[in-house]
């Protein structure tokens, strides 16, 4: 069409091009697709549309179309022809080049434009139908494949078919599986092998049927032993070449070549082989190898599956027997929840679905009592003849001998056997009643301890299984329990009546003692309830407490407390003093014996026990208990309980009473000790405000002469300082001196005195800190330097004034100071004087508007809490050994605090041992004198209102 004597067509080769179609116009002997294969792509038209992907169009003298592709000339050449006219069209697919349609001719005219268009046609159609021989091909390659998956999968099927409908019988699942792998992997026979001790035997065989009884060994000598113990695929292309002799007794009557095996694996178990085999050397395909491998998985899923499904029919047994066995527990649990209170019903239920589940004609459950006794006390299908032959044997029988041995025992008893054991007697007895017949007999085990058995007995020689026995033991375990838990009731049941008393009693107790501790010296307030709640605990009808208050032989002489139940009886209402006659009665008795009495009977037996007083006797009162009132062995009282009829009061209510006996004692030694401490405090108070009275008055008797002394010891040093006469100054000076220590000694216990009588009065006045401080620091300086230390005073110059009394607080900084510096040796001394406002709502936040502190601080001996705690104490310090060393009378600090507390305020102290101490005043920045308040504050119980 395009006039070309030439065309080819050539695909790419990496860098080259091979020619797969060439046509001539004009054949050229020898010059075939073949005889040029490869031309480059570098250098040629062909090439250039290859790599440009476009149509080429070459044309003009050879020796110009080479300066353009150098290398035309020589592939012209290769085929055979020298063409100045070239085109060239890239064969395309899906944007990749593959290949080139090339069309060549001789003259230098070059091709048209539709002829160009033309071959371009022509390139597409080839890309097309190039496509289209490959999918073609693709197909059919597809078809085969799916035509053998859809010849396996049929296979599969069909093994999977007899798999389900045949879930129990392996052999038609496994002859399909061999049948199938025959058919399908092209071979002649095939065996599926089950390992059996040292041989494969065959469980499965198509193909030469005179090989289905010939076992092979199972080792290395045989493909299908190696398969086994190597657990892999193993393929032999001639098994005549190799060293597997274990098979000749196979090759005898198949004298096969080739063979294939396959493990059959579950998990880490081996369970068999399945083997192809072919009569020529004909080795299997890679893809027969992984179809036998599929095959032997379906295998191995039937055994699964067969031995699977006859656990699980096992399984399903097994269930069944166990669901009925739990119905028939849940049965008996019912049973005991809704019969708790009724052991025989839970007992007779469990008899009978004993024998129910163990197919028994008869059951019966027997106990064992106190001291060797046993007893039937459960029973099922036995006639009454029976019954009491049971009763009668348990004493020397089976029964007696499981619970001895503690191991249930199964009996089978033959009529006519001679080899029994028992006398003839009993035998004959035996036969008659049951025949032939098997017991089996399990004991009742709380613990280690054996109380008693339950049997069930069965006709015939059957004996019992183990299962069976089992079944029994849990029935008996359940007897146990219903047993156990009707003994637990009766316990609980007693324990909560015991326990119902004793809160009763607690109660009662509770509320006694809490009326003694409220009223503690009215004893008639406590013997009240005291009897009454007695009464009714013990349930009597007349309660008396009696107390002693002399203690005569003939006669009772005291305080008689009644609680009255009896209509019209002639008895005191509550409290009364009266005398009672000392003889015949049941508190003389126990005031005797220092123990209780009770009696209870009739009027007649009451009087010859008791001939005393007849008046209880004839009101029918002869039913009653004394218990003695005893204080460290002394019989302070009674307390007597009485009521109607013969009634005894049990040992409970003996001990009852006995323990209101010890509260009575208490009430009445705490009524005693309340009235003789009242009295000694009333004559503490007396004495101590006849001291503080006489202190008060002797403030001026005794300070007179003291000053008077100090006065004349002054006047006579002055004289003798005159005179010259300097050898009584010494003398005269400790006269001073000990004047003015006796002084400040006497002047402070006037003023605790004073104090306590309350005639300390104060002087208000206002002053300035600055200068109280000023004045004090001036006092103290020489205490405090004379032991090496140093003395630091902080006030503030703003702190301005304070109203109090002003000689209080400097004799309260004095003490505290002096103290100090008494106790501080080479250390620090310091005062430091603060103000401070008040929170709003404070106690002192009424009567000023801040408060002042004074803190003296020191790096003394410390003082440990102890001693803290009895530091403020009136002639009382540390220790010992401190007043020793250091001197002091122990008054100053308790006259600072009573100072201070006067005012208002009040001393607080920390202090760490070896460190120091801090004592910090604290004071009303306005003191307000309580006189002159009036006083509004609700009076404490026991002392007097305020603060």
């Amino acid at each position: 069409i395009c006039a070309a004597p030439i065309a080819f067509i050539q695909f790419v080769e990496g860098d080259q091009l091979r020619l797969v179609s060439i046509h001539r116009m004009v054949p050229v002997p020898g010059q075939t697709a073949a005889s040029n294969p490869l031309t480059p792509l570098d250098g040629v038209p062909s090439g250039a549309a290859v790599l440009e992907r476009r149509t080429v169009h070459v044309h003009g003298p050879i020796e110009e179309l080479e300066i353009e592709y150098p290398g035309t000339a020589a592939s012209h050449r290769r085929l055979g022809w020298d063409a100045e006219s070239g085109l060239a069209v890239p064969l395309v697919l899906r944007d990749a080049v593959f290949g080139v349609v090339v069309a060549l001719r001789g003259d230098q005219e070059g091709f048209s434009a539709a002829q160009i268009s033309l071959v371009e046609t022509f390139a597409d159609q080839a890309v097309i139908a190039i496509e289209n021989a490959r999918l073609f091909n693709e197909l059919q390659e597809r078809n085969r494949e799916v035509t053998e998956a859809l010849d396996q999968q049929t296979a599969m099927a069909e093994v999977l078919s007899i798999i389900a409908s045949s879930p129990t019988d392996v052999g038609p699942v496994l002859d399909a599986v061999i049948r199938s792998a025959v058919r399908l992997c092209e071979a002649e026979d095939g065996v599926i092998y089950r390992p059996e001790g040292n041989v494969l035997r065959n469980v499965a065989v198509f193909g030469e049927r005179a090989i289905r009884d010939l076992p092979v060994p199972n080792d290395d000598s045989t493909v299908s032993g190696r398969a086994l113990r190597e657990r892999r695929v193993i393929s032999i292309d001639d098994v005549e070449a190799t060293d597997f002799k274990g098979g000749d007794q196979v090759r005898a009557v198949v004298p096969y070549r080739t063979v294939l095996a396959a493990p059959l694996i579950r998990g880490d178990q081996a369970l068999g082989t399945i083997s192809l085999i072919r009569r020529e050397v004909r080795p299997f395909s890679l893809k027969q190898v992984d179809l036998l491998k599929a095959f032997a998985d379906q295998a191995v899923i039937a055994i699964e599956n067969a031995r699977l499904f006859n656990e699980l029919q096992e399984r399903n047994r097994e269930v069944t027997e166990a669901l009925e066995q739990q119905t028939a527990m849940a049965e008996v649990l019912e049973a005991i929840s809704r019969s708790a209170f009724d052991l025989d019903a839970i007992l007779g239920t469990l008899v009978v679905t004993a024998a129910r589940l163990l197919n028994a004609t008869g059951a019966s459950i027997n106990r064992v009592f106190p001291p060797n006794d046993l007893r039937a006390v459960a029973h099922f299908g036995l006639t009454e003849e029976q019954r009491a032959y049971s009763v009668q044997s348990m004493s020397d029988g089976s029964t007696r001998q499981a619970i001895v041995t503690r191991r249930p025992k199964v009996v089978v008893s033959r009529v006519g056997d001679a080899t029994r054991e028992g006398s003839s007697e009993k035998l004959e007895a035996r036969d008659r009643l049951w025949g032939t017949a098997s017991y089996l007999i399990v004991p009742l085990l709380k613990g280690k301890e054996a109380i008693g058995a339950i049997t069930v007995i069965r006709a015939g020689e059957s004996g019992y299984r183990e299962g069976e026995v089992a079944l029994l033991q849990t029935f008996a375990d359940q007897a146990v329990i219903a047993i156990e838990n009707a003994r637990l009731l009766d316990e609980l049941q007693a324990r909560n009546r015991d326990v119902t008393e004793a809160l009763a009693q607690q109660t009662a107790m509770a509320e006694v003692l809490r009326i003694i501790a409220g009223s503690p010296a009215d004893l008639d307030s406590v013997m009240r309830p005291l009897t009454s709640t007695l009464a009714d605990l013990v349930g009597a009808s007349l309660v008396t407490a009696w107390v002693d208050l002399e203690h005569h032989p003939e006669e009772l002489v005291g305080h008689l407390h009644v609680h009255n139940r009896v209509p019209d009886y002639a008895a005191p209402d509550g409290r009364a003093t009266m005398k009672l006659p000392l003889r015949d009665t049941p508190f003389a008795r126990a005031r005797a014996t220092r123990a209780p009495v009770a009696f209870a009977g009739t009027r007649e037996q009451f009087l010859a026990e008791f001939p005393g007083p007849k008046t209880d006797a004839v009101r029918g009162l002869t039913s009653r208990m004394a218990v003695p009132l005893l204080r460290e062995g002394t019989v302070v009282g009674h307390l007597i309980c009485m009521r109607p009829g013969i009634l005894p009061f049990t040992d409970r209510q003996i001990a009852l009473t006995q323990t209101f006996a010890d509260q009575a004692v208490i009430a009445i030694e705490n009524s005693r000790l309340i009235s003789e401490l009242q009295a000694k405090t009333e004559e503490l108070e007396l004495a101590s405000a006849h001291k503080s009275e006489f202190l008060a008055n002797m403030s001026h008797e005794l300070r007179t002469p003291l000053n008077a002394i100090i006065g004349y010891a002054e006047l006579l040093q002055e004289e003798c300082a005159d005179l010259g006469d300097d050898g009584y100054i010494p003398d005269l000076q400790k006269i001073h001196t000990a004047g003015h220590h006796l002084l400040t000694l006497i002047s402070a216990i006037l003023d605790l005195a004073k104090i306590e009588a309350g005639r300390m009065t104060m002087f208000l006045e206002e002053f300035d800190l600055n200068t109280l401080a000023s004045d004090v620091e001036a006092m103290v300086r020489p205490l405090v330097e004379k032991n090496g230390n140093a003395f630091a005073v902080q006030c503030p110059p703003e702190i301005g004034p304070m109203t109090g009394d002003l000689v209080k607080v400097r004799q309260a900084l004095f003490n505290l100071l002096s103290n100090a510096a008494k106790f501080t040796e080479g250390g620090r001394v310091s005062l430091a004087v603060g103000r401070w406002p008040l929170a709003v709502g404070s106690d002192l936040g009424t009567r000023a508007s801040g408060l002042v502190t004074f803190a003296i601080s020191d790096t003394g001996i410390g003082m440990t809490e102890e001693q803290v705690g009895r530091l403020f104490e009136a002639f009382s310090q540390a220790e010992v050994s401190t007043s020793r060393k250091y001197g002091g009378t122990g008054l100053g600090l308790a006259l600072s605090r009573q100072f201070c507390r006067m005012m208002g305020g009040d001393i607080t102290v920390e202090s760490v041992p070896g460190q120091g101490s801090t004592f910090t005043m604290t004071l009303p920045a306005v003191v307000v004198d309580p006189a002159t308040v009036p006083d509004t504050s609700v009076p404490r119980p026991g002392g007097s209102g305020g603060p």
